[in-house]
């Protein structure tokens, strides 16, 4: 029988008892603590107190999405070279504008002027937020570019609303009404923001720290765009064994590996490395089919390391340089077994057969180009 709940255990660490639904939580002896917390939850809080008055930390279990949007009401349609909704007002020291934005910790609002680059800060509360801003521009126009911040959900990331380009325009021109209102309240703004949970699937990929790209570190870069293989990986290693054979690719008795793959419609040369290194040796130009199928082949010996470097030269002249490595040994690992003498082997798999409940299996692996892994019922023991 298999049961559901809807919670999970919190644990952490704490020298003090405290307080969370008004249940007394008490410190281990290796100064830890469990809870069990409802997987519906938004904040966990815990207090000093069973009445939840004295707060001693509040835990957030979902991180809000970025969104910003620019008041509404009291606005009026101006064109700044595009139409914008406009605040209008008659003191352009003293202007204050208003916008939805991410309710919830860890988010700033921000307001740049388009035309004097200088930055303000919202004061935020309860996903309201209030600009106070200059108009410093002769015209006493300006145009406002606006955006969020919001800390995670993942570690050392910071969600942004900036590629949204959230624009509104400001009218502070002294034939125009000063601003006598004011927001108590976001749905005031009359804008169709939705607060939304963010999804840390699609948040939180750090790009590589400089000089730590993957192609810095190793001879491995990321698959280049134009131009395909069918059997090797493009510009990382392949380890090619004895299934080779059996697919065609490899042939032992010519030690002849062939190549085949397909390139996009804007590649107009492919010159690819094999048996010689010179560029301009004609044995090195790839014809291509009309769908850019091609085939080419080199030879490698049965145990042999060595790299398949190519060029292809697209439309526009621009030349990219790519490389494929290939690992060939296609004799199959050796294992040897001391002490068991009844077993079966399908081609892959050794299967042993005992009438002992316990019982050692000693022996020997070797292979010659790779080193091998070892797998006993599924396990990695040796690698």
């Amino acid at each position: 029988m298999m049961l559901k709940t809807n919670t999970y255990t919190l644990v952490g660490g704490t020298i003090r008892p405290f307080y969370y639904n008004g249940q007394l939580v008490e410190a281990k002896a290796d100064s830890t603590y469990s809870l069990n917390v409802n997987a519906d939850v938004k904040k966990v809080v815990f207090s000093s107190d069973q009445a939840g008055k004295d707060v001693l930390l509040t835990l957030n279990t979902t991180t809000p999405k970025a969104a910003f949007a620019w008041q509404k009401a009291h606005t009026t349609e101006q064109s700044f070279g595009i139409d914008l909704d406009t605040v209008t007002t008659n003191d352009p020291e003293h202007v204050f504008v208003y916008a939805a934005v991410t309710a919830g910790n860890g988010v700033k609002a921000f307001a740049r002027d388009y035309f004097t680059g200088d930055v303000y800060e919202a004061s935020i509360k309860d996903g309201l937020a209030t600009f106070e801003v200059k108009v410093k521009n002769s015209s006493r126009r300006t145009v406002l570019l606006g955006w969020t911040e919001v800390a995670g959900p993942t570690f050392n990331v910071v969600q942004t609303t900036a590629s949204d380009k959230a624009y509104l325009g400001v009218d502070a021109r002294p034939s125009n009404q000063p601003q006598r209102y004011n927001f108590a309240n976001v749905d005031e703004l009359q804008t169709d923001l939705v607060q939304e949970k963010a999804d840390p699937t699609t948040l939180g990929a750090p790009g590589a720290l400089p000089g730590h790209a993957l192609s810095d570190l190793t001879t491995r870069s990321e698959p280049n765009s134009e131009i395909s293989f069918d059997y090797l990986e493009d510009n990382n290693y392949n380890w090619i064994g004895a299934q080779a054979i059996a697919d065609g690719v490899y042939d032992p008795k010519s030690q002849t590996f062939h190549v085949t793959g397909k390139v996009s419609p804007d590649v107009v040369q492919l010159i690819m490395l094999g048996n010689s290194a010179n560029e301009q040796d004609p044995q090195n130009h790839v014809s291509f089919n009309e769908d850019g199928t091609f085939g080419f082949e080199f030879n490698i010996k049965p145990t042999e390391q060595r790299p398949l470097a190519y060029i292809y030269t697209t439309k526009d002249g621009q030349k990219t340089r790519g490389n494929s490595s290939s690992h060939l040994g296609y004799s199959l690992t050796n294992t040897r077994f001391e002490n068991v003498a009844n077993y079966d082997f399908d081609g892959e798999n050794y299967y042993v057969y005992t009438n002992e409940p316990n019982f050692t299996i000693k022996g020997t692996a070797h292979d010659n180009l790779d080193g091998y892994r070892f797998f006993f019922n599924g396990d990695n023991e040796f690698r």
